[in-house]
């Protein structure tokens, strides 16, 4: 699955016409704009992502810690787990 969601997302671009070409950047230290570009998460996605960072007392453990925001679900992680690492 997550060979092709990562197949998808390059051939077909993101949304807004462009071709995917992202680095990998780290949950615990992006900021927003960062997250924004990942295919999937906008602004509002991003805020919520940022927001729960902050509650973790700015670290996530794993990428899947993720789950647990309202509007990130097992597609939307898949989509953007080639993008995303987190930091010891």
């Amino acid at each position: 699955m997550r060979i092709a969601a990562l197949f998808l997302t390059l051939l077909l671009g993101c949304q807004d016409g462009t071709r995917a070409n992202l680095d990998v950047i780290d949950l615990n230290t992006a900021t927003v704009k960062q997250l924004e570009a990942l295919p999937g998460i906008g602004p509002k996605r991003a805020r919520s992502i940022m927001a729960s960072r902050n509650a973790r007392g700015g670290h996530f453990d794993s990428v899947e810690q993720l789950l647990a925001i309202d509007g990130i679900g097992p597609d939307t992680l898949e989509t953007i787990r080639p993008y995303v690492v987190v930091s010891p």
